[in-house]
């Protein structure tokens, strides 16, 4: 059975070998090491927002691309959101909007973000770079 199995493995393309075990088949690929960081801060910011005396509302909001092909071929480009949009909009109780960028520790603002986060704080909104959950009280100003 190992040798059908070695076999089989060997047809395939070296780029579709990353998917079994043995890593002498091909090296793997690297991954951005801040993603999975981010993500989990995003999560943990949220839950916390979402039970915060001050916010009305807060969601996770996702800003990229895709081409997608209609049923007569004909491609379209579609944008999701726009580039500097932070990673999580909400709502004040008192109506600012809520603009949270979420950064690794070692991660940097775009200049877009960057531009974004000036324009919703220039406008009265509430906004800041966030890279643990300890970081979203001093965004939203709350005073203990």
């Amino acid at each position: 059975m190992n040798d059908d199995i070695n076999r089989i493995r060997d047809l395939l393309p070296v780029e579709n070998r990353l998917l079994w075990s043995d890593d002498s088949v091909a090296p793997r690929k690297r991954r951005k090491p801040n993603r999975h960081i981010e993500h989990d801060t995003q999560t943990a910011v949220l839950a916390y927002l979402r039970l915060h005396p001050l916010v009305a509302w807060a969601e996770r909001f996702n800003t990229g691309a895709v081409k997608l092909t209609d049923r007569h071929g004909k491609q379209r480009f579609v944008r999701f959101a726009f580039t500097g949009c932070s990673d999580i909009l909400g709502q004040m109780k008192d109506g600012r909007l809520l603009a949270i960028e979420i950064k690794s520790p070692t991660g940097r603002l775009s200049a877009a973000q960057r531009a974004f986060l000036d324009l919703v704080r220039d406008n009265h909104g509430v906004a800041g770079v966030v890279r643990s959950v300890d970081d979203v009280d001093r965004v939203l100003e709350v005073k203990e």
